[in-house]
């Protein structure tokens, strides 16, 4: 969705892009050879003219506005960062791409620390989990161990597997949210508010 978001944000005050990959390439040249021809229509150079690219350490914190923001690192295969959003009292963890574990690290127990809300990566069953070691994908079940251990009230599940249809994430939801009524999956064009 990024390449149509940045379409329709052109001439309108611009993005800022912030990443904390640790990478060697910068984010900059990867979207400008994913959003060229033969992958997208528009050119590079239209979609990007009004971003700005923030890059910085994983670990790293810094203000975007007037949201504070932390970062750390998640295992994943390539590298990937968790985003601790934190604005007007309130506190957002957002953790996507990790592999699953029993036991939260505690660097990203740290992270969640007091947090109101989690989104996290619940691609998997425990089952499928096992099956897909090294995929850098988690369940809701250690999403659940991680705001238990942060002492976050709220989680919202997302990153859903594409073999799981409707009915399928409908009866683990239940069956999840009866263990923790703070648990619901994502839903497109859903609005939380942190209030």
């Amino acid at each position: 969705g990024l390449p149509y978001l940045l379409h329709a944000a052109s001439g309108r005050g611009g993005v800022a892009i912030h990443a904390a990959l640790g990478a060697d390439v910068p984010l900059k040249d990867v979207l400008e050879r994913l959003f060229s021809a033969p992958y997208f229509p528009v050119g590079a150079d239209l979609l990007m003219r009004d971003v700005t690219f923030h890059a910085h350490a994983v670990g790293a914190s810094f203000q975007a506005g007037a949201v504070a923001v932390r970062t750390g690192a998640l295992d994943h295969p390539g590298g990937c960062a968790a985003f601790r959003l934190d604005h007007a009292g309130r506190g957002l963890l957002y953790a996507t791409d990790l592999e699953s574990r029993s036991e939260a690290g505690d660097a990203l127990v740290a992270l969640a620390q007091g947090a109101d809300l989690v989104i996290h990566d619940t691609m998997f069953t425990p089952e499928e989990a096992e099956a897909h070691r090294g995929w850098g994908h988690s369940t809701a079940e250690s999403a659940l161990a991680l705001i238990r251990e942060g002492g976050v009230p709220r989680l919202v599940g997302f990153h859903h597997n594409p073999r799981h249809d409707d009915a399928t994430l409908s009866a683990r939801e239940a069956q999840l949210a009866a263990l923790h009524p703070g648990f619901s999956y994502a839903r497109e064009g859903e609005r939380i508010t942190l209030a």
